[in-house]
C-alpha cells in the first residue's frame, strides 16, 4: 500500500463505546461510537439500529472549515450550510440506468472494465476495514490503536 493513501498513518482513537440497552430485537450491542483521528481531520462514527428516529438527517455530516455538508437520504438531497442562515440544497443526479445498486455497478465494471466508483473499489474498502479492525482492537484492549500495523501492511 502506498503512503499517499489517507488511511495509512491514521490513528484510531477509539474509546469504542458500545451499549446493550436490553432490546427486544436481539442480544447485539444497540449503539456504538468510534472516534478516528486522521493527520488533518477527525471523524466520529456512530451506529445504532434501535432508534425510532435519530433526530438528525440520516446521512453523513461533514464539518469543514468553510461549511457543513449534510446528506439527507429521506429527501434525496445534499445540503451545504455556510452559517448565518446561508445554505444551498443540491439534488444529486440519479444513478445511471442499470447501475442503480451495488450488484449492477459491479456487473457493469466486469462487463466494461470501467472503474468502480471510489466507494466500491477494493483498496478503499480495505482501508475502511482496517479502521474498523483498529476500532475492534481498541474496544477489546481499551486503548488507542493504530490502523497501520503488520496485518494491514501486506506486501
Amino acid at each position: 500500500m502506498d503512503s499517499h493513501i489517507p488511511c495509512l498513518h491514521t490513528y484510531v482513537l477509539v474509546k469504542y463505546l458500545k451499549v446493550r440497552l436490553d432490546s427486544q430485537w436481539g442480544d447485539a450491542n444497540d449503539d456504538a461510537a468510534m472516534l478516528v483521528r486522521f493527520p488533518k481531520a477527525m471523524v466520529l462514527f456512530e451506529g445504532s439500529w434501535t432508534q425510532w428516529d435519530y433526530g438528525v438527517p440520516g446521512g453523513p455530516i461533514v464539518y469543514g472549515t468553510t461549511g457543513t455538508r449534510v446528506s439527507e437520504y429521506a429527501q434525496e438531497l445534499v445540503r451545504i450550510s455556510r452559517g448565518h442562515g446561508q445554505y444551498t440544497s443540491i439534488t444529486p443526479d440519479p444513478l445511471p440506468k442499470g447501475r442503480e445498486d451495488i450488484a449492477e455497478e459491479f456487473i457493469h465494471h466486469l462487463e466494461t472494465g470501467e472503474a468502480l466508483r471510489p466507494t466500491l473499489n477494493l483498496e478503499n474498502n480495505l482501508h475502511a476495514m482496517a479502521i474498523l479492525d483498529a476500532g475492534v482492537r481498541s474496544a477489546s484492549g481499551n486503548k488507542l490503536e493504530l490502523v497501520e500495523n503488520e496485518t494491514w501492511q501486506i506486501g
